[in-house]
């Protein structure tokens, strides 16, 4: 396995386990508590930020964005890394859950 395989398979895993944290776990000091209670008390039950706080598939594509950002070996790449780690995000996600 060559090293930008490894970087790949690491940033899905993050991606997923971060998005899992955000939508519904406490975090450390009540991070993902507080903010999940700020947005739904900001915005009303329609706003997509509302809806998206509660996603794990919504929000592990923001965050997969960052992490394309580390995987990827070039700027052209960007997008297709993008993708392709939020998309393996939605393959996990379905099998575990």
């Amino acid at each position: 396995m060559t090293s930008g395989t490894i970087i790949t398979i690491m940033a899905i895993l993050a991606t997923y386990r971060i998005s899992r944290m955000i939508v519904g776990e406490q975090g450390p000091f009540n991070l993902f508590d507080n903010l999940r209670g700020y947005i739904m008390k900001r915005y009303p039950p329609d706003h997509w930020l509302y809806n998206g706080i509660g996603c794990p598939l919504c929000i592990s594509f923001w965050v997969a964005a960052i992490f394309a950002l580390w995987a990827t070996p070039t700027p052209l790449m960007w997008p297709v890394y993008w993708l392709g780690i939020a998309g393996a995000n939605v393959i996990i996600y379905r099998r575990i859950e």
